[in-house]
């Protein structure tokens, strides 16, 4: 038996079967017509789960169902009161006391109202306004100039963790920036994440070589998009571009901002593998991308962590049987690493420079995580606390007012992990026995990682 790890999932099926065990009492199936001045679907229902929900709940996204269409959000309106209730739904891991975040799913105590009283006053449908019908006709679906998938289906070959890279050629003839992408993961029981790269003109045959070298759809890619033997030039000349994890949906990047792309670049999608609680089966993910020939000012995407742990110079230590492992990491931003990470923003060792928005990344062991600006002048400013981490809802958070980082400004990370012996995964039906752990990329290592999405001012 494989241990199973998808609290989203097991949270929807708990809240299905509490819909047929209330239906009687509230109306699962949404015969009543509810009474006068109660909300309704068109009325106030359809908008809210639009703006919290959507991103998740349609075909081919994350959630097991859709809520799309009135039925379907009337056939599960017992498992969204439940939901909504328990507090599992809709997930919005950052504390919003640290930071203003776009895009905040959580319900304020109105929607919250809003909806439950639906389900009470039996699901009326209710009546689209004239304004409403004009608003849907006038609204447009998210497009993408470009979809980059896998050549051909890849099984993975090593288990529990396969890196598998496969190089994608970009086929634009001339500079163009990224200013958004959404990942399609072929088979969401496998894949375990996925971040795609730009190695530039320069660097495409280095890449291009990696691939033909290994048999099979594309090649073996450990800890980064390089493989063994690889030159100095590709072992450190690419870029992140985007990273795609569970509860991860599609990304926008900050308006007037992007990624530069030169023609005759390749992309390199780095596809993590896990078949802990899945057998091994046939992925093709894609990429898709929104292009622009210009913006207002070039972005860049800046992975933040202990180098040290990465080298093995330094170990992040996480003892077994801690409950509550801790690793912190802290440095000036702007002298140390703008010179090897900012330049594609145009940016150097002592320049300032903005903060668009902000992820944290752990594994399965995490419990809690938060990145924050000490000051020159001693005082702090709260960049993303998530109180309680979840693996399945990852993400980057946009803020509402960029961060301005200022030479002498000093980044901190920390992260806590539970190694205890009842926060350990079920394989082949018994809990495994608590291991030491440290910084790895398989899913039973751990990582402390913030990614920032910077520009100049």
């Amino acid at each position: 038996m494989k241990p199973v790890h998808n609290r989203f999932r097991t949270l929807w099926w708990l809240s299905l079967l509490a819909c047929i065990l209330v239906m009687v009492t509230i109306g699962c199936n949404g015969t009543g017509q509810g009474g006068s001045g109660a909300p309704t679907y068109e009325g106030e229902v359809k908008q809210i789960l639009a703006d919290r929900c959507l991103s998740c709940h349609q075909d081919g996204e994350i959630a097991p169902f859709s809520l799309s269409s009135y039925d379907e959000v009337r056939d599960t309106s017992s498992a969204i009161a439940h939901a909504i209730e328990t507090g599992s739904m809709p997930p919005w891991p950052p504390d919003d006391t640290c930071n203003s975040y776009e895009r905040n799913k959580s319900l304020s105590p109105e929607e919250r109202q809003a909806v439950l009283g639906w389900v009470e006053a039996g699901t009326p449908e209710g009546q689209p306004s004239q304004e409403d019908q004009e608003d849907s006709d006038e609204e447009e679906a998210i497009t993408y100039d470009l979809d980059l998938t896998m050549a051909e289906p890849y099984t993975p070959q090593l288990e529990p963790d396969d890196y598998r890279c496969f190089v994608m050629d970009w086929n634009a003839e001339t500079e163009k920036y990224v200013t958004g992408f959404r990942v399609l993961p072929g088979r969401r029981d496998v894949v375990h994440h996925v971040i795609t790269f730009v190695a530039g003109p320069s660097l495409a045959d280095d890449f291009l070589a990696m691939d033909e070298a290994d048999p099979g759809p594309g090649y073996t890619c450990f800890g980064s998009p390089v493989s063994a033997g690889a030159s100095q030039a590709a072992s450190y000349g690419w870029r992140w571009l985007g990273s795609w994890a569970p509860g991860g949906s599609h990304r926008t990047f900050p308006e007037g901002t992007g990624i530069r792309v030169q023609p005759g670049s390749v992309l390199v999608m780095q596809v993590h593998y896990n078949t802990l609680s899945s057998e091994p089966v046939q992925d093709q993910t894609t990429f898709q991308v929104r292009l622009s020939d210009e913006v207002e000012r070039a972005a860049t995407v800046m992975p933040i962590t202990n180098y040290r742990w990465i080298s093995g110079n330094e170990t992040m230590a996480i003892e077994a049987g801690d409950p509550d492992a801790q690793a912190s990491h802290d440095l000036d931003l702007s002298a140390d690493v703008l010179d090897y990470l900012g330049t594609e923003a145009g940016l150097s060792n002592g320049d300032p420079f903005l903060v668009h928005s902000v992820g944290l990344h752990m594994h399965l062991l995490g419990t809690k995580a938060t990145a924050w600006l000490e000051r020159a002048d001693t005082s702090e400013q709260c960049l993303l606390d998530i109180p309680e981490w979840d693996f399945d809802w990852q993400g980057a958070y946009d803020l509402q007012t960029p961060v301005e980082v200022n030479p002498g400004d000093r980044f901190h990370m920390q992260c806590h992990w539970d190694n205890s012996e009842d926060n350990q995964p079920v394989i082949d039906g018994e809990r495994a026995a608590p291991q030491d752990v440290a910084w790895g990329e398989g899913t039973r290592d751990e990582m402390c990682l913030a990614i920032l999405y910077i520009t100049a001012p």
